[in-house]
């Protein structure tokens, strides 16, 4: 049976019963050779050998027909195999493709970058399951017309709203697919915490209601919170799910200063704070990539009519967050002091002092002044 099983793994590994040979301990081949009535072979007993040997014993067969009486049955050879996984393969991405919907792009692109690594997945039908809800999320991202969190978008369409959950492999397909929709945000895999936020707001979703948020001072509404907060210039943090709840949101003169850096962000604070109340300035901060916070926050606020002048870096990663928020802002556009340099890369901590100047002279004007803002490193379509 040793002889056998070994002889069945050669031919399923090399598709032939007659090339090859197959490899045995000593004393099995000792065994074997005793048994078949041949001399025993030095390391490998070759299958044309064996079978001659079967041929002249009693057994008069070859060795195919051993297997099937050892074992009942001849496997499939790896070229079977692969042939008829290849034939399935075919069919699995034709249904994919037809769920895709509006998130065609990204999905054929998907299924074109990872596809050997997708057919050993997806031959097991469970996983194929969670491909088929990756790609319906993918096609149900591309349709939200607002902010929605992961769980929810998963339970509306399984009914299980921890299907999307990281570590589930339809929220690694699910990423994979936005990962090629939003190849401008250059994030990388593995994804970290970060690079994952970023990628789902980008999406309109997040993870939940409370771990989106944005950092903010100076805010104008109804809200008492933020009334509140405007008067004593404390700095809010304020997660998606308040976002929801606040029924009105304004800047003060119509002008919202977002940064992109945290340390630019604590810089000005007390330049703010150290305004009259009432002349307050509003500023944000969008930690990098902003967050779907962040983007619903300064959304309204353009929507609402406030002009947005953002200030970041002007490396490839703060370039690429300026138009983000250009796109999710426009007309009420404006770049803040991200000047082209012959240095190189200007970093938004080179024009503390002016931006400090600028939140003063809104302070006193209410209006913006013009040598605060400069379109030059992004391009037609900014306004100024």
């Amino acid at each position: 049976m040793a002889l056998l099983a070994a002889a069945r793994d050669r031919y399923v590994r090399s598709g032939s019963w007659t090339t090859k040979g197959i490899a045995l301990s000593t004393p099995e081949l000792r065994g074997a050779a005793a048994a078949l009535g041949i001399a025993k072979p030095k390391g490998r007993l070759s299958l044309k050998a064996l079978g001659d040997a079967l041929h002249r014993t009693r057994f008069r067969c070859t060795v195919e027909e051993a297997v099937r009486w050892a074992f009942d049955a001849v496997p499939a050879t790896r070229d079977e195999v692969e042939a008829q996984c290849a034939v399935r393969w075919e069919f699995q991405q034709a249904e994919l493709v037809s769920l895709a919907g509006t998130a065609i792009q990204e999905v054929l692109a998907w299924l074109s970058s990872r596809q050997a690594k997708l057919r050993r997945g997806v031959s097991n039908p469970a996983l194929f399951d969670e491909a088929r809800l990756a790609v319906r999320a993918a096609a149900a991202a591309r349709m939200l017309t607002g902010p929605e969190i992961v769980p929810v978008l998963a339970n509306r369409l399984s009914g299980d709203p921890h299907a999307l959950d990281v570590g589930r492999y339809a929220r690694r397909c699910f990423e994979r697919i936005l990962l090629c929709r939003h190849a401008d945000l250059g994030l990388k895999t593995p994804l970290r915490a970060g690079s994952r936020a970023a990628l789902l707001a980008a999406s309109n979703l997040a993870a939940d209601g409370i771990s989106s948020q944005v950092w903010a001072v100076g805010l104008m509404s109804s809200d008492r919170m933020l009334t509140e907060a405007r008067a004593s210039g404390h700095v809010l943090g304020l997660p998606l799910v308040t976002l929801d709840g606040i029924r009105d949101v304004a800047a003060y003169a119509d002008i919202a200063f977002a940064v992109e850096n945290r340390s630019v962000f604590a810089a000005l604070l007390p330049v703010v704070v150290a305004l009259p109340a009432e002349r307050r300035p509003t500023l944000i901060c969008t930690s990098g990539n902003p967050s779907l916070a962040a983007r619903v926050l300064l959304q309204r606020l353009a929507w609402g009519g406030a002009q947005i002048y953002y200030g970041g870096d002007t490396d490839v990663r703060g370039v690429g967050i300026a138009r983000t928020i250009e796109l999710l802002t426009a007309p009420k556009y404006g770049s803040w002091h991200m000047h082209s340099t012959s240095a190189g890369v200007h970093f938004q901590e080179s024009s503390i002092l002016e931006m400090e100047d600028d939140l003063r002279a809104v302070a006193a004007t209410r209006e913006m002044p013009s040598r605060g803002c400069s379109d030059a490193t992004l391009g037609e379509g900014s306004s100024s």
